[in-house]
């Protein structure tokens, strides 16, 4: 299996564990661009839309009742964090590897998943609130937020400084 296979197996488990975490509030679906199948929402938030409801999924035993019954979670996000989630040029469908690995998991739980547009600092109230079952954002995991939800992190970033070998930083005293 090539790494980039097993990045997506490993985000789309990890990610499985927060759906199977949680309990339906609102509904929801998710779709592929273009996809005349989408679902419509309102005129102000994007939203993507797809149907796979089907309880032969691999994975939809493992998911609690309530999700099961109702068949969808709602995915809160702010799509501004590209190439994770961003807008299409359409600025009303949401794309990324985000949305990608969320079809992958909902295509798994044989479930519907529905991306919702939001205010990054709505996204934790939001789902304190029960408007969103979960939220698939470009989002530090930090002690203060952990005190308020549960995180799955499947991806880490860090900085760093590159030098041409041999190159001594310079000592300005």
């Amino acid at each position: 299996m090539n790494l980039r296979k097993h990045s997506i197996r490993t985000a789309l488990i990890a990610t499985s564990a927060a759906v199977l975490a949680t309990s339906c509030t609102a509904c929801g679906a998710i779709s592929r661009p273009g996809d005349s199948s989408a679902a419509a929402g309102p005129a102000s938030a994007a939203t993507n839309a797809v149907a796979v409801q089907d309880a032969s999924a691999p994975l939809a035993h493992r998911l609690p009742a309530a999700i099961r019954k109702k068949g969808y979670v709602t995915v809160a996000t702010n799509p501004g964090y590209p190439p994770f989630e961003t807008l299409s040029s359409d600025q009303h469908t949401i794309v990324g590897l985000d949305p990608d690995i969320l079809q992958a998991i909902a295509h798994q739980l044989g479930i519907t998943a529905k991306f919702q547009q939001a205010g990054f600092d709505s996204i934790i109230p939001g789902l304190q609130a029960g408007r969103y079952d979960m939220a698939m954002s470009g989002m530090t995991d930090t002690t203060q937020r952990e005190k308020q939800v549960q995180f799955v992190d499947y991806f880490l970033v860090g900085g760093g400084i590159l030098m041409a070998k041999g190159t001594r930083p310079r000592n300005n005293r």
